[in-house]
């Protein structure tokens, strides 16, 4: 079955669900989403992979929140969704065992908890860079735009 390419604006609203097939009809693709202003794009912010629409003869609903390609969450992908791209990263680094693994999803709650003890969240963010040194390098883009600014210094993570 055919997917189309679409085109969607940064804040996940389509612009296009079926760009192949407008292009061959002469449509313009939008540079600005018009239902709420922000850039369009048609690719993937981090590896180029075209953005996914419709399959033939079946609408899509909305966008897929992570690229099929490069497993990058794309620019609309929300809290939640950030958050599991952040375990996914964390909890499958090589050479963790089973142990490790879970005391490292314990310590991903307690990090990823809006409500929680700013003290709990910098020890729980200090032993998940202890466990997962190499997926913690990784993670650090999305902890900077999960954590706030002061506890993002208390972890030595860059500004948002």
């Amino acid at each position: 079955m055919k997917r189309f390419s679409a085109s969607v604006c940064m804040r996940g609203h389509y612009s296009d669900r079926l760009l192949e097939l407008s292009r061959r009809t002469g449509g313009q693709g939008e540079k600005f989403c018009s239902e709420c202003g922000a850039p369009v794009i048609e690719a993937c912010p981090q590896c180029k992979a075209r953005l996914f629409g419709s399959y033939e003869g079946f609408p899509a609903n909305e966008p897929e929140k992570f690229c099929f390609n490069c497993g990058a969450p794309y620019p609309w992908a929300d809290r939640d969704a950030l958050i599991m791209q952040l375990r996914n990263q964390l909890e499958f680094e090589p050479g963790l065992d089973d142990a490790d693994r879970l005391e490292l999803i314990e310590q991903l709650a307690v990090l990823s908890r809006p409500d929680e003890d700013e003290k709990r969240r910098v020890r729980a963010g200090e032993r998940v860079k202890q466990l997962a040194p190499k997926g913690w390098a990784v993670a650090q883009p999305i902890l900077t735009s999960l954590l706030s600014a002061e506890l993002r210094m208390k972890l030595g993570l860059p500004p948002g």
